[in-house]
């Protein structure tokens, strides 16, 4: 019998059917590798495989272009739910085709990354799968070439599965943090085609484990030729107005520069020239 028969109880017929294809899908694999991010995408997936016993193993890479706090949140979920995984670092600024940041930066670390968990786990006949969604295929996603280039399975995808459908089957299997907001990595706050070093890389690490440690979990600081700027989710206003003084000395220590503010309440995770 399908587990999720005895586990989700009454819930719609699209729920229904989609973690039934889902499950059917995974579980035909003896074995599969999870490239969790830490976004809700993939602890979906993770999640998903954990409660329904599937042969699973996550994987996190990590590395400076990400924060403490993102690689804090990881260690502390994977823990909470015995969730069966491995850390990986990386630095994407080992390689030139990704820190000389051009538009298709994504595609050329998406590609080292998965290269590399193929080389650590293909052997063991383990197929991959990454949390890109459905809706991942109606945006600007350099890195889609790089998965489907190495046969990265994304199931979220393949079924049709959109961001909104994740919150509400996540709901239905009992995942937590389902408000999360999304973290890009930190390169994508460069504007293209600035080369990024690992010294400026890392100042921008430390401004951003600040901010997140105030408690402004919606943001980005965006890095142009001759400006900083810094974009701040409108729910977090009055929070930031709270702690201005703290991060206009924060910044000058780091940068040695004031940075330019705005709000929003629609701020991308690439870098986006739109309102700036």
């Amino acid at each position: 019998m399908n587990p999720i028969n005895n586990t989700v109880g009454q819930v719609k017929i699209f729920g229904q059917a989609k973690l039934d294809s889902l499950y059917n899908f995974l579980n035909k694999y003896p074995g599969f590798i999870i490239a969790l991010s830490g976004g809700i995408d993939s602890r979906f997936l993770t999640f998903f495989s954990h409660i329904f016993e599937l042969n699973y193993q996550a994987v996190t890479f990590y590395g400076p272009h990400l924060t403490d706090y993102e690689i804090d949140f990881v260690k502390r979920w994977v823990e909470k739910h015995k969730i069966k995984h491995n850390f990986v670092y990386f630095d994407p600024l080992k390689f030139r085709l990704i820190s000389s940041n051009t538009k298709d930066r994504c595609y050329f670390c998406k590609k080292e990354i998965f290269t590399l968990l193929k080389r650590n786990y293909g052997k063991y006949g383990y197929i991959i799968i990454d949390g890109t969604n459905y809706s991942d295929l109606k945006k600007y996603r350099p890195g889609i070439r790089a998965l489907n280039e190495l046969k990265i399975i994304s199931p979220l995808a393949d079924f049709f599965i959109e961001k909104n459908d994740i919150k509400f089957l996540g709901n239905i299997i009992g995942l937590d943090f389902l408000d999360q907001y999304s973290r890009s990595c930190l390169l994508t706050r460069f504007d293209y085609n600035i080369k990024i070093n690992k010294t400026y890389l890392l100042r921008l690490r430390e401004i951003e484990n600040f901010l997140l440690n105030l408690g402004l979990l919606n943001f980005r600081v965006r890095v142009l030729k001759n400006k900083i700027f810094l974009q701040v989710d409108d729910f977090f206003k009055e929070l930031f107005f709270s702690y201005k003084k703290k991060i206009d000395i924060r910044f000058n220590d780091l940068f040695k520069r004031d940075y330019e503010l705005m709000f929003s309440n629609n701020i991308s995770g690439y870098f986006d020239k739109k309102g700036l």
